[in-house]
């Protein structure tokens, strides 16, 4: 039986300016697999990993965790730190 992938991520595109942090990537991680990322200093190995977390937006591509594009968590994500700032912000003493 095959395994399903819990991490996808298809043609990838990261650029800050002109430089390409991240350039069509692409990356399969199965259902249970052990994976390693190593590179070097710069490589985009952070990027990459933001990009999974739903921390960051790539330029394009896409990036699926047990088949939900994380586009929707980002907005979620956004919401309620937006909403998490405001309640803070509203219950801190002001003083």
């Amino acid at each position: 039986m095959a395994k399903t992938n819990a991490i996808e991520v298809k043609n990838l595109v990261k650029t800050y300016g002109n430089v390409y942090a991240l350039k069509n990537v692409d990356l399969n991680i199965a259902d249970g697999e052990y994976f390693v990322l190593l590179g070097p200093s710069g490589g985009g190995k952070t990027t990459l990993l933001r990009s999974i977390g739903g921390f960051i937006r790539p330029d394009s591509g896409s990036v699926n965790i047990k088949g939900q594009n994380v586009d929707k968590f980002i907005n979620i994500l956004a919401l309620n730190i937006n909403r998490t700032t405001i309640r803070s912000y509203k219950t801190s003493d002001r003083s």
